[in-house]
């Protein structure tokens, strides 16, 4: 479906107004489904939020909250709903005159809550109404065709209001199961999953809107104070819309080599192998490569502190922090067990869309996996990650930990999502423990099939020549072939070899 005849009525929203593609449909009744704490009440205050601050006459009809236990949620958020119509029923339905209720939820016919319920919609006259928790009705009829019958005669009701409606019901219920979403025009399921560690997964699926597009699918959503968030799941497809282009170049005549001169934007380069052997260093780098050029970089960091990150920068000479403070590389620190995929991706899409960030790093795939509860989910999540940020133009850095010694393996192999892979390893030689680096693969040109020694120095990173004297560098105990002099850092004629 490639158009939405139906004018649309945002929620206000962030998040679901881009999944449904600009809102509710107007003049339609729209049904939120989920288990006690999923976040239906919330959504459907802000829903009504948005209305008042557009202008429009907004109605709560609430079966379930109390005066007080409203007040409760309107003030967790800091929301101020002063203007807000607001009908309990039975509560204000039944009240005498001194505003005591006369009869119970319980002693209460359906009928009663139908013709009430009619009074209050007839009196206020809603452009957007919500009706919480509509389960509540499912208590007061025998069987399922009777409620069938009764949420029909309420819909028709509303439909004559020409207004847009949000009605909810607890999972649990006769009202959650599909038999029963039918009656109404579109149906959205909240879900809430808990987790070994961290805090509890919610999720926001669209199952049916009729006569309009959205994006399908399970989205990650939070509850945070100020009302719902949701997290667009990553569209295939999707791009900035101009995407970058050219290279990224360290500046390190040796490295630049090893990969035909620098990471093409649009690319995604891994970076594989044991812990020390410098994949946080050189994607910094890259990154303070890039800002040096004037262009944005952001560095997600799952595995370290940040201030770590920028202490060891330091050391090395790399102007890591200088970037960070001006404002040219976002530097974040992400707490395993608080995000959620969905959230990581969305983070990232921000930062491509209005930081417009050049290259981007990931530190690293393996504690990304960790941090997320479903690794499988996540593997594809990632797929839609790098296709987009390919498709904008992105050098995208991938960061994968080798298990060891000995070292080869890992818990995931990347390497077949990346277009460039860097190959780092440990060797040992004359008692020392030293760095290689190698390029493996890429995709785009030619790159260096040799091995270089990669030294981290006080003040400086230095790429070496070729090893060329070494046999078996892989291995991790290589055997060396040339003159001791080489290897133990001085030349022939006795003067310091720097390189």
């Amino acid at each position: 479906m490639t158009s939405d005849p139906v004018p649309k009525t945002p929620t206000g929203i962030d998040g679901l107004d881009e999944i449904l593609h600009g809102g509710l449909p107007r003049q339609r009744a729209c049904l939120v489904r989920g288990a006690a704490g999923t976040g239906k009440t919330t959504l459907g205050l802000q829903f009504l939020r948005e209305g008042l601050r557009r202008g429009e006459r907004c109605l709560y009809l609430t079966l379930l909250q109390s005066h007080d236990e409203l007040d409760d949620v309107v003030a967790s958020h800091g929301w101020d709903l002063e203007s807000l119509d607001v009908a309990h029923v039975p509560q204000d339905a039944w009240a005498d005159g001194d505003g005591q209720t006369l009869f119970s939820a319980y002693e209460i016919e359906l009928t009663e809550v139908a013709s009430v319920m009619q009074t209050l919609l007839t009196r206020h006259r809603p452009q957007r109404l919500v009706i919480d928790s509509v389960g509540e009705i499912a208590l007061l009829v025998e069987n399922e065709q009777q409620l069938h019958r009764s949420l029909m005669r309420l819909k028709l009701q509303v439909s004559e209001l020409d207004c847009t409606t949000l009605v909810t019901a607890t999972g649990g219920s006769r009202l959650a199961g599909d038999g029963l979403s039918t009656i109404f025009n579109g149906v959205i399921e909240l879900t809430r999953d808990t987790v070994l560690y961290g805090r509890t997964r919610r999720r926001l699926e669209v199952v049916k809107q009729r006569g309009m597009a959205f994006l399908e699918g399970r989205h990650d959503l939070r509850i945070e104070t100020g009302g719902v968030v949701v997290y667009p799941r990553l569209e295939y497809g999707a791009r900035r819309d101009e995407p970058h282009h050219g290279t990224i170049a360290t500046g390190i005549a040796e490295l630049d080599d090893l990969t035909g001169g620098g990471l093409e934007c649009g690319s995604a380069c891994l970076l594989t192998g044991g812990t020390g052997v410098g994949k946080s260093t050189l994607a910094s780098l890259y990154a303070c490569s890039a800002a040096d050029g004037g262009q944005a970089a952001a560095i997600y960091c799952f595995d370290e502190r940040r201030q770590t990150v920028l202490h060891r920068a330091d050391g090395l000479g790399l102007n890591l922090r200088d970037h960070v403070e001006a404002g040219r590389i976002a530097l974040r620190e992400l707490a395993v067990g608080e995000i959620s995929s969905g959230e990581f991706v969305h983070a990232v899409r921000r930062a491509v869309e209005e930081d417009d960030v050049a290259v981007v790093v990931l530190d690293s795939v393996t504690g990304y996996l960790k941090a997320m509860d479903d690794s499988r989910e996540v593997i594809l999540q990632l797929h839609e990650l790098l296709a987009y940020l390919g498709a904008s133009g992105v050098v995208t850095i991938l960061l994968v930990t080798e298990k060891g010694p000995p070292w080869g393996s890992s818990e995931i192999d990347a390497s077949y999502m990346a277009d460039t892979v860097i190959l780092m390893r440990p060797f040992e030689a004359t008692g020392a423990m030293r760095r290689c680096i190698a390029v493996t693969k890429k995709r785009h040109g030619h790159h260096e099939n040799t091995l270089r020694e990669l030294k981290l120095e006080p003040g400086r990173i230095v790429v070496g020549p070729e090893l060329t004297e070494f046999s078996g560098v892989l291995s991790g105990t290589p055997t060396y072939l040339g003159r001791r002099e080489l290897i133990s850092g001085r030349t022939d004629d006795g003067s310091d070899d720097d390189g």
